[in-house]
């Protein structure tokens, strides 16, 4: 029995794009022989009848266990054998042939990032369906600053946007209404995702489908008699 974790680069704290690269291309871009720990998130770790490194390549490449939420293992992946019957303890570097056993920190590694299934909407452009990652500094870099959650719906679906939008005048974006009347109006960019849980998680096709119509088209406001007023607009005829 072997028990092991794999680590896999996180492309959020990849300052250097080293991610799927071999250990020769690594060692060259860093300057250094150790390879960057803190670049790393731990993606899994558990136990298997694996009797060398290779069978583990097979496993999480090709077929990945149900509870596995990392991507494809490959070149610039990390296993730690923790113990085994067969293995040497120890981490390995998953290189473009074989496994090279190389030193570790584990402690500066990260916790794996899920990715969130989101409505995207952005100043004068269509609405879109997209994959965000779920870590703080990305919900952040999404919105362009610290995020505010504003639970404007029922159906748990809440939106994340720049909590000072307006006082850093961003470009206005989409109304908000509710039974036709126009609640607020997000400044910059903002998604949509679940909000029912502790913590923030992707919607349903059901619910992409919905909110990507909801919101599909960029808005202009112009103040009326009767009070602001949005008017929806096809980015191409802006252009144009």
């Amino acid at each position: 029995m072997t028990k092991f974790k794999l680590y896999q680069i996180d492309v959020d704290h990849d300052n250097e794009s080293i991610c799927f690269m071999n250990l020769k291309q690594i060692q060259k871009i860093t300057g250094q022989e150790q390879v960057p720990s803190q670049y790393y998130m731990l993606s899994y770790e558990g136990n298997g009848a694996y009797k060398n490194l290779e069978e583990i390549y097979m496993q999480f490449n090709v077929q990945h266990p149900d509870d596995f939420r990392g991507r494809s293992m490959s070149v610039s992946d990390v296993v730690e054998v923790v113990s085994s019957d067969s293995i040497e303890k120890g981490f390995y570097f998953c290189d473009s042939y074989g496994f090279q056993k190389i030193e570790f920190i584990p402690e500066k590694t990260h916790p794996l990032n899920q990715k969130l299934r989101v409505v995207l909407v952005e100043p004068h452009r269509l609405a879109k369906i997209t994959m965000i990652s779920s870590s703080l500094e990305s919900l952040q870099k999404t919105v362009g600053g610290y995020i505010e959650i504003v639970p404007f719906f029922q159906d748990g679906v809440t939106i994340v946007c720049n909590e000072e939008g307006k006082l850093n005048n961003l470009p206005l974006n989409r109304a908000i209404e509710i039974d036709d009347q126009i609640q607020d109006i997000i400044a910059g960019t903002f998604f949509l995702c679940d909000g029912s849980g502790d913590t923030l998680g992707s919607l349903s096709p059901e619910q992409c489908q919905e909110y990507v119509q909801k919101f599909k088209y960029p808005q202009k406001f112009k103040e009326t008699e009767h009070g602001i007023e949005a008017v929806s607009y096809r980015p191409w005829e802006q252009e144009r």
